[in-house]
């Protein structure tokens, strides 16, 4: 395809190739062909350079999309890979520890069945050994059958023609044996007195854990009449913390497996220091009130029946209270006596008595 003058002209116009319009007046005709001729070859190089550039380009790009396409199945294909090795592995992971149960399950199985065949031998050595010793023992038995016998036979034959006369007494011997029966009554009657002293332990416990709730209550009249009557009076004798504890009963009193017995002291049972304890707490304010009572009546005997009436129910507590503590002590001591009377409630009642006598 040749261009003209006038295409040639307008094509290097239209694409920039020069400002003004192509002119080619001041050449010869010989240099306009020339020169026509190199800018048709110029032309058709470009348009032919910019062909191949764009089916270049337009190859590239179907490239680029190929190892896109490409990369893309290849990272697909890697995971796929990656996933298949990593349940590979698990797979492997599963399998070792499948055959590691299964070899300690044959193990264990082993072992199962040499026990097995070892206790079945032992069961056949011991029913083995048992006939063994059923037999030894029946022809003992026999034996000793046979023995007894023929002892028995001699024996008899052997008997005095007399034998009816002691046959008697032998009847008296044998009926004067103790026999099953009497062994089974003797047994019931022992159980019958052993619930007998249980039930009597049971209600003589009781008795106790009354008997000291009721010195417990005394020695609280006992606190409060103290409490009233010397609260505003600044006393030189000696003062005990009062005891709030109230908890008297019988599981404290008489712990289970901790038997009340005469080797006992005021120390070492529950029973005897709770006891104890309240008798020293009922002593001392008694010893109190005596003290209070001596004083008044040092003090108020010669000016009227008040403090006498006053002093006359305070007796009267006090003569109470103390035939409760003899009562109580007289129950819980029974008929032990020791050589130091003096200083048990009872002596120390009778001294604040006697102390009291000479006071008035």
């Amino acid at each position: 395809m040749e261009f003209t003058f006038e295409e040639l002209r307008d094509s290097f116009q239209s694409r920039g190739y020069h400002k003004q319009p192509l002119c080619l007046d001041g050449l010869s005709p010989k240099h306009q062909r020339v020169t026509l001729d190199i800018l048709r070859a110029l032309v058709r190089e470009r348009d032919e350079l910019a062909e191949v550039q764009t089916r270049l380009l337009a190859k590239n790009q179907e490239l680029s999309r190929n190892v896109h396409t490409a990369d893309r199945r290849i990272k697909e294909a890697e995971e796929k890979t990656q996933s298949v090795h990593s349940r590979v592995q698990t797979l492997n992971t599963r399998l070792r520890s499948a055959d590691q149960a299964l070899r300690d399950e044959q193990a264990a199985h082993k072992l199962t069945r040499e026990q097995l065949i070892r206790a079945r031998k032992e069961n056949q050595q011991i029913k083995a050994a048992a006939v063994q010793h059923r037999a030894v023992t029946d022809r003992n038995a026999e034996r000793l059958r046979d023995k007894v016998a023929s002892l028995s036979m001699s024996n008899l034959k052997s008997l005095v023609p007399d034998i009816r006369i002691a046959s008697p007494a032998f009847m008296a011997k044998a009926g004067s044996l103790p026999s099953e029966s009497l062994t089974e009554q003797q047994l019931i009657n022992s159980e019958q007195k052993n619930a007998a002293l249980i039930e009597t332990s049971h209600a003589l416990k009781k008795l106790a854990v009354d008997a000291m709730n009721t010195l417990y209550e005394a020695d609280i009249r006992l606190h409060k009449i103290v409490k009233v009557e010397l609260e505003h009076e600044k006393s030189t004798s000696r003062s005990r913390q009062y005891d709030s504890d109230s908890a008297i009963s019988t599981a404290r009193l008489f712990p289970p497996l901790r038997p009340l017995v005469t080797q006992d002291t005021d120390e070492t049972h529950p029973a005897r220091q709770k006891l104890t304890a309240l008798s020293r707490a009922i002593q001392d304010h008694v010893a109190q009130l005596s003290q209070w009572a001596a004083i008044n009546r040092v003090r108020w005997g010669k000016k009227g029946d008040i403090a006498w009436d006053s002093h006359t129910e305070v007796d009267q507590e006090l003569e109470e209270v103390e035939d409760q503590l003899q009562a109580i002590q007289s129950s819980s001591s029974g008929d032990q006596v020791t050589d130091k009377e003096a200083d048990s409630p009872m002596g120390r009642a009778d001294e604040l008595k006697r102390r009291r006598t000479s006071d008035a």
